[in-house]
């Protein structure tokens, strides 16, 4: 059975960034690369964060062009985080830029951002990041086993993985 983890996360939360450049790519080279496990990005844009739900929608408009992680990538790497900002990104991977700044202003693509982030609470997420670990039923829904909250570092996830790996 193959596992899934969903990841909530917000662009502009530090922890999240720290996540994204240090831990992730850990995990991608040893457990998504290989098959093992599959990573599904989510939403949850935090009230404190002024410019996070601009930023969910602008890498939702560079997935549009397939280039969604690359966004995701440079959006932590990013200083500072505005509409100018992430149009200068996505200037920079080379999108698009009609089609991008028509995506930005696009209400079903801020709709499916703040639809993410209503799952998420639904979920009982009030934090960022936020992980769901379990395996997947169907093509839609996974069975959730494990819930990783906050800053943790990367061996915790390794024993998480391993032991839904095992099951």
């Amino acid at each position: 059975m193959l596992r899934m983890s969903l990841g909530y996360s917000d662009f502009q939360c530090p922890y999240c960034a720290r996540f994204a450049q240090e831990i992730l790519p850990e995990i991608d080279r040893k457990y998504i690369q290989t098959g093992r496990v599959q990573l599904a990005f989510r939403h949850l844009p935090l009230p404190m964060h002024q410019n996070a739900v601009i930023a969910a929608i602008g890498a939702e408009c560079a997935g549009t062009q397939r280039r969604f992680w690359e966004m995701h990538d440079k959006l932590f790497a990013a200083g500072r985080i505005d509409e100018s900002a992430i149009v200068a990104i996505a200037q920079s991977l080379k999108l698009d830029t009609k089609i991008f700044t028509n995506c930005l202003s696009d209400s079903g693509v801020r709709e499916r951002v703040l639809a993410s982030a209503t799952t998420g609470r639904t979920l009982g997420l009030n934090g960022t990041p936020a992980f769901l670990l379990g395996s997947r039923v169907g093509k839609r829904s996974v069975k959730i086993s494990t819930t990783i909250s906050g800053a943790k570092p990367l061996n915790e996830f390794v024993e998480n993985l391993e032991h839904i790996l095992r099951d």
